[in-house]
């Protein structure tokens, strides 16, 4: 930008023909060209490097949740799962509260779900809870 106007400027003098400025605008714009190339390439591989190592953190991460020593593997003849007598604990302190009310955790669900099938769990109203079966 500063060139064309200060071309504009010297054309406007008689210092510098049309012809020459739009020639030198040609090759600074030659010369520019690769450099902002390169520094577009260096930018998106810069991504691509945090990109990749966000993802290999999420790949080697552990799991939060451990089995307990000598946990059997999970063993499905029917393709059904059963839950019995399930709990969910709001706050982490273990005991029951009444029917989910007060932060405490709600138990004795009982449930059955069919192989490829879906179950969730939603919050509903002040503290109780639903479990879908799909």
């Amino acid at each position: 930008m500063v060139i064309v106007v200060f071309g504009g400027w010297l054309v406007a003098q008689g210092r510098l023909q049309a012809v020459d400025l739009a020639t030198y605008a040609l090759y600074v714009s030659m010369f520019l060209s690769p450099i902002q190339t390169l520094l577009d390439f260096t930018e998106m591989f810069q991504k691509a490097k945090a990109g990749f190592e966000r993802f290999y953190e999420v790949v080697t991460m552990q799991p939060d949740v451990q089995e307990r020593p000598g946990a059997h593997d999970l063993q499905l003849s029917e393709g059904r799962v059963r839950y019995d007598n399930v709990s969910f604990d709001y706050d982490g302190d273990g005991e029951r509260g009444r029917d989910g009310a007060d932060g405490g955790s709600r138990g004795g669900d009982q449930f059955r779900e069919r192989a490829g099938g879906r179950v969730a769990r939603r919050e509903r109203g002040s503290g109780g809870e639903r479990i879908a079966e799909r």
